[in-house]
């Protein structure tokens, strides 16, 4: 798992691929899981997302990744 903090110090970022379907399929399960992060696309074409969380929660998304019924490929974050 690779996390990636932002300027702002409450946020972590989890980059990972997914395939397309899986990505709304995810969505569902983090909006059923009480909102523990909020899931974006960062590159579309290379099938890369993120996930905006909480360092105190990174844990529990971690968790519900590594277990979610599909493959998750755990990325580092890109360079800007």
């Amino acid at each position: 798992l690779f996390c990636a903090g932002s300027r702002d110090a409450m946020e972590e970022r989890i980059y990972f691929r997914l395939s397309p379907p899986d990505v709304i399929r995810l969505g569902r399960i983090l909006e059923a899981s009480g909102h523990l992060g909020l899931l974006s696309t960062a590159d579309r074409s290379a099938c890369l997302c993120m996930i905006r969380t909480t360092p105190d929660c990174i844990p529990e998304v971690k968790r519900l990744l590594e277990e979610a019924p599909m493959d998750v490929e755990f990325v580092l974050p890109p360079v800007v």
